[in-house]
């Protein structure tokens, strides 16, 4: 859990904030971190996107379309303007259903691998 997050700071995001519903996957995000040296630019919230204040420069998140959908303005009010969001963990076909939930967010790319594509959207 966190790969998204974690992998972010890989590439160089200097600080990640690792946010689900289930507190374990966060007990297990805080793991993730922790073993592979990065606890220190990692903070960690078991909520939903509803309990993260601010916005940021790039949001990720890995979820089905199902609950991608209906979660889509409060998604798109945590990305700064100018600022990425990039959506995962949608199947192929469903990928039209969250490009139309997502339409006031300008669409950038789309990647597929397989079953799965993931989605990059820009906010204006």
């Amino acid at each position: 859990s966190g790969i998204l997050a974690l992998v972010g700071l890989l590439y160089g995001a200097k600080h990640a904030l690792l946010v689900d519903i289930d507190e374990d996957a966060v007990a297990v995000s805080r793991e993730n971190a922790e073993r592979n040296n990065m606890l220190d630019r990692t903070e960690f919230l078991a909520s939903g996107v509803e309990g993260v204040r601010g916005t940021f420069p790039v949001v990720l998140a890995n979820i089905e379309a199902r609950v991608l959908i209906p979660m889509a303005d409060a998604l798109i009010a945590k990305v700064d303007p100018g600022g990425l969001l990039v959506l995962s963990g949608i199947l192929v076909p469903q990928a039209d259903s969250v490009i139309e939930a997502y339409a006031a967010l300008t669409f950038v790319d789309q990647k597929v691998r397989g079953e799965w594509v993931s989605l990059v959207f820009k906010r204006a």
